[in-house]
């Protein structure tokens, strides 16, 4: 008898072989399609029996389908011959933006499904009974069948498998939410996306459903499918995160089939929940490389292959956990914590669970935020209650984010001793003592403020290990943009390699952000495809606001600003360490500016240079003199560059050590002040003498660019007129019409190979 048993419908799919309109077709591929028999193939794939339950019409398709299925090891003895009624079919039309499918259905032999051709003795030794939402509502046949199968599931102990795979077309009205919502609350496990979930809970945030399923049963394994957005797993207390795995999606038609497979595949194989999840986003993924609905499900090599990828980070915790026999026998001690450190939005969190996930044990998630109340002791309560069940669970990872915001440095309050954050902190450090060496439990934490942790929390034995993730460099960018622009149709115009390399200094999280905000601009204007003017604006729109072209300007203001920024333009331009131009504009935006000059770092360097950092100050001064050369006045509009430059000058001459007359001494202070540790500082670190020295350096280093980029506005000051004319005429200039003005024929020239450049994401502006 199957493991998996399965029952629905399954059609013969008339596929062109390209784009169009289907009056114009000739030629026609044939292929198989059925959710139910697509979950069937795909677990039989992976080295588990399934049997598939139906009708098929006594006809060609109907020989088609069964030979199809038969061929791939599934169990098809219970597929009952209809000589009254034919095998459905469904034909694709292949559009440039969708797939549009036309299904002739209706009478089908697989609507004619009965209750009495179910047999219970076939449910003797399977484990999962998997149906969908479809099949139900075919007739109301095929939902009395369904009923009927699932009472033979409950009496042979089966857990019952339960896709909602709404179909709008089928569902023309709410009569079967009712039905549907008591299928997912009587089922064990339950796979939908996560706009079924909306329709059919009312809902919208995955935590809000899970916990209205969890509440008609407390048992329930839920798998929230979210598209090229991975997927998210429940099970009581365990929840995981799946990234969606690496893939040129080619049609999407299938994933969700395949990725209940590989789900339930890993059930049968009574993996780890996350395993499972990671074996339904691989099968997903692959599926939809390819036009078909089970063309590239995985077998078990592939799917092996790819589990067996591992995270370059934390890889010795990964096999510790999995294998700890291996270090406890040469008396090694694995660490007790890891705190992983980097900026906002860099994945510090993914990495947790991906850790988690490849080590195959359970993974706590809490956040700092959540030991921390008014009460006192409250935190010591639930940071003993925590460490409880992880013991109970052991091996497994507690993950602690933003532990900042309990483990800050003692003292650092103002209630003294007896502080709630510092109670909480101390039974922490009790607690992380109290565990035994090699007992399995590993604190992983994220901050990107390691700097006012305290130290007792950081020394071997608690916290061994600092982990660093940053930003990610130009390959990493370039993964991360070919993640997140799955499910987001882009036009040819679109280079994520030459994103890649124009978004230096960004963030997964940043990278996320722009094809989002560049699906918004896509969808506002009504078009089915991004295009690359559409990340254009979503670029300008993270680093400097929102254009606001409805905003009256006066003509005088809109020249001054225009000789602004052409002055800007100029020197990022001319000067080898900065630039190049991307984009310069008199518009006003969001964040106040009259308009912006905004350069683009084109790689990734590891050091600032001080002759970077001197162009970069002469860069920020080029409106203040371009103001100066043509208006015989200056405006306020240069406040922000002259911050900016003074800031630059200073961390050269008390940070950097580059001034002579200084040293190599540091007299930086610190970036923020801490209080209870910084509240009673009233003085500087040096003296005043020292305080003069530092002054008249910084003057001397602003002095010396300004006079430098005096001197190549003036060379160049035919280029600051016709710049500043073309952004009059025209508003918003690029990079190849701003670089053409240096030549009087329109050629553009190519700019010097710079020495060394820094991360610069934010523009400068007016």
């Amino acid at each position: 008898m199957p493991e998996l048993i399965t029952i629905g419908e399954t059609m013969v799919a008339m596929v062109p072989e390209d784009v169009g309109m289907l009056r114009y077709k000739r030629n026609l591929n044939i292929r198989i399609a059925g959710a139910e028999s697509n979950v069937a193939m795909g677990v039989r794939k992976l080295g588990h029996t399934a049997g598939w339950i139906s009708r098929l019409g006594k006809d060609e398709f109907g020989e088609l389908i069964l030979r199809e299925i038969q061929s791939e090891g599934v169990d098809c003895s219970k597929v009952i011959w209809d000589e009254e009624h034919p095998t459905g079919l469904m034909v694709k039309q292949m559009e440039t933006d969708a797939t549009k499918v036309f299904y002739y259905r209706k009478g089908s032999a697989a609507s004619h499904m009965k209750p009495n051709d179910i047999e219970e003795s076939y449910f003797e030794n399977c484990k999962i009974f998997h149906i969908t939402g479809i099949t139900p509502v075919l007739s109301q046949s095929c939902k009395d069948t369904i009923i009927k199968s699932i009472e033979f599931a409950r009496k042979k102990n089966v857990l019952v498998s339960f896709d909602p795979n709404i179909r709008k077309k089928l569902w023309k009205n709410q009569d079967y939410a009712p039905f549907f919502k008591q299928i997912l609350f009587e089922s064990d496990i339950v796979e939908m996306g996560v706009e079924e979930g909306q329709c059919l809970l009312g809902v919208s945030r995955k935590e809000d459903m899970i916990s209205i399923l969890q509440q008609n049963n407390p048992n329930v394994i839920v798998a929230i499918k979210d598209g090229g957005n991975g997927a998210y797993i429940y099970h009581k207390k365990e929840y995981y995160f799946i990234p969606p795995y690496p893939c040129k999606c080619v049609e999407s038609i299938g994933a969700g089939d395949a990725f209940n497979a590989g789900f339930l595949s890993g059930i049968l194989s009574n993996c780890n929940l996350e395993i499972c999840g990671k074996m339904g986003g691989i099968a997903g993924a692959m599926v939809t490389e390819v036009v078909g609905d089970v063309e590239n499900q995985p077998d078990i090599e592939k799917m092996e292959n790819c589990l067996k990828e591992k995270k370059e980070e934390l890889e010795e915790i990964v096999d510790f956990l999995a294998n700890p026999g291996r270090y406890t026998d040469v008396g090694a001690r694995i660490p007790k914590g890891i705190i992983l450190v980097g900026p906002p939005g860099t994945g510090k969190t993914l990495l947790a669970k991906a850790v988690a996930g490849e080590a195959g044990v359970p993974f706590f998630s809490l956040s700092g935020s959540d030991f921390v109340e008014m009460f006192v002791g409250v935190g010591a309560s639930r940071v003993r209650d925590m460490f409880a069940e992880a013991k109970k669970n052991a091996p497994c990872i507690v993950f602690i984010d933003e532990i900042d915001a309990v483990a800050r440095k003692r003292g650092s309050g103002l209630g003294g001793g007896h502080d709630e954050r510092e109670q909480t902190l101390n039974q922490m450090l009790v607690e992380m003592d109290g565990f035994g060496v090699n007992e399995g439990i590993i604190v992983m934490a994220a901050t990107n403020r390691v700097d006012i942790l305290d130290p007792a929390i950081l020394r071997p034995g608690r916290f061994d290990r600092k982990v660093t993730v940053g930003r990610p460099d130009v390959r990493g960018r370039e993964e991360i943009l070919e993640v997140h622009a799955k499910g987001k149709p882009l036009g040819d115009d679109v280079d994520l390699k030459k994103i890649a390399r124009t978004t230096v200094g960004f963030t997964g999280a940043d990278l996320e952000n722009l094809l989002n905000e560049s699906a918004i601009v896509c969808a506002k204007e009504g078009r089915k495809f991004i295009e690359q003017e559409d990340i254009s604006k979503s670029f300008i729109k993270i680093g400097i606001g929102k254009e606001k072209k409805s905003k009256i300007i006066s003509e005088k203001d809109q020249k001054i600003t225009a000789y602004h920024e052409a002055g800007h333009a100029i020197l990022f331009h001319v000067l080898p360490d900065v630039g190049p131009v991307h984009m310069v504009s008199i518009i006003p935006t969001g964040s106040g500016a009259a308009g912006y000059t905004m350069p683009l770092p084109e790689r990734d360097e590891t050091f600032m240079t001080k002759g970077k950092m001197k162009q970069d100050i002469i860069a920020s001064l080029g409106g203040r003199i371009a103001e100066s050369l043509i208006f015989d006045d200056i405006t306020t509009g240069a406040s922000q560059d002259i911050k900016q430059a003074t800031s630059t000058a200073k961390a050269m001459v008390t940070k950097y050590g580059f001034s002579e007359n200084v040293g190599m001494i540091n007299y930086a202070d610190e970036d923020e002040v801490f209080i209870g540790r910084d509240f009673g500082r009233t003085s500087r670190d040096y003296s005043e003498d020292v305080a003069k020295t530092i002054d008249n350096e910084v003057k001397a280093i602003i002095d010396d660019a300004y006079a430098q980029a005096k001197s190549i506005l003036e060379e160049h000051m035919d280029v600051l007129h016709k710049c500043a004319k073309l952004l009059l005429e025209k508003e918003r200039i690029d990079r190849e019409e701003f670089e053409a003005l240096f030549e009087p024929d329109g050629v553009v020239l190519e700019k010097k190979e710079a020495v060394s450049e820094e991360v610069d994401v934010e523009p400068d502006s007016l």
